[in-house]
């Protein structure tokens, strides 16, 4: 029989693990659920206001992504007397721009090859063709040759009967424009980047949101677009280089096809001087714009970019590219994958740069 005093004893001893117990609940952290929010750096470019080239300091810069200031960390020129950041994509397709635009627009740039050497690397894309007509490099007479082989190609395809401009309806140059963003997808991240897109433009009317959502993906993901309706014939220096380059190559059967018949290292200094000498011009665009073009115009607007179609529109593209900042800052990963309104300001002055930033969503 048990007594009355270990009776009280065993009480006392159940009520204490009660407690323990209850203390222990208690200080047991409630689990939580949630994504981990990390803070990343990217950046932005910018173009200087008027003739303006010099960095500011970070506290002059604002930055903000849908409404929402962002943290400026540094402030730099893309372009500053070396081999500049930017990665430029020359992108070709047949059912956008005809043989006759291709060929015309491949034989500018060309022309400017190693102006786009000294300023960063150039890759070359042929539409549905898997592997890149050009892969990214910094050699001019690479990228010279690359283009120069690409106009004859176009060249004596528009000799054979092929026709001289494409001008799709919507639904083929927004399915075009579409795996255009798929080629897109993973090139030139991390630094500035810029589309050359000859292009022909619309026959019909374009449908203006479905076009305002492909052009804020490209806004997005830091593409700035300079489409090319290229119609300016050849002056008489790029149409003999052309021809010094046929012979070359017809002779020059198995071997390497990527310098032609020139060879000398890039001056940087001479060249960003050229670039910039373009600097206090005023933006070169058509008085009157050809309707067949306006959807170019709307795709390279919210990007920041300009439309070439002449010698001296190209000329004012190169100095905007040459030109600007890259405007560092701090934003939160993941996002939602969509693409939200930017605004980059100088003392509270808007500057040119691409509208709309897109943050990766979580996977």
């Amino acid at each position: 029989m048990t007594s009355p005093r270990a009776g009280v004893v065993y009480a006392a001893a159940a009520l204490l693990a009660a407690v323990i117990g209850m203390t222990a609940v208690a200080q047991t952290p409630p689990e939580t659920f949630g994504e981990e929010v990390v803070v990343r750096e990217t950046s932005v470019v910018a173009l200087p206001p008027g003739g303006g080239s010099e960095a500011p300091a970070v506290e002059a810069m604002t930055v903000t992504v849908d409404g929402l200031a962002q943290r400026v960390t540094r402030v730099e020129k893309v372009l500053e007397g070396k081999r500049g950041d930017w990665h430029f994509v020359i992108y070709l397709d047949p059912r956008l721009a005809g043989a006759r635009t291709r060929f015309l627009a491949s034989l500018a740039l060309a022309q400017r090859a190693e102006s786009l050497a000294a300023m960063g690397t150039v890759e070359v894309l042929v539409a549905e063709v898997t592997r890149p007509v050009l892969v990214p490099t910094d050699s001019w007479q690479r990228i010279e040759a690359a283009l120069l082989s690409h106009a004859l190609e176009a060249k004596h395809r528009l000799a054979r009967g092929t026709l001289a401009a494409e001008r799709p309806g919507w639904d083929l140059f927004s399915d075009r424009l579409d795996l255009l963003l798929e080629t897109l997808e993973g090139r030139g991240t991390g630094g500035p980047r810029a589309l050359f897109l000859p292009s022909d433009g619309l026959f019909s009317m374009a449908k203006p949101e479905e076009l305002d959502l492909i052009a804020r993906m490209l806004a997005g993901s830091g593409w700035v677009v300079v489409p090319m309706p290229w119609t300016e014939q050849p002056n008489d220096s790029s149409a003999a280089r052309l021809t010094e380059f046929e012979s070359w190559k017809q002779g020059a059967e198995g071997r390497d096809g990527s310098a032609g018949t020139r060879r000398y290292v890039i001056d940087f200094g001479r060249v960003v001087q050229h670039l910039r000498g373009t600097a206090d011009s005023p933006r070169a665009e058509s008085a009157e714009v050809d309707p067949q073009v306006v959807a170019l115009q709307a795709l390279a607007g919210p990007t920041s970019g300009l439309l070439a179609g002449r010698d001296g529109e190209l000329r004012a593209a190169l100095s905007s590219l040459a030109r600007r900042w890259r405007v560092w800052f701090q934003t939160a990963e993941p996002g939602d994958g969509e693409p939200r309104p930017l605004e980059v300001q100088l003392d509270g002055a808007p500057l040119e740069a691409p509208a709309w930033f897109l943050s990766p969503k979580a996977e």
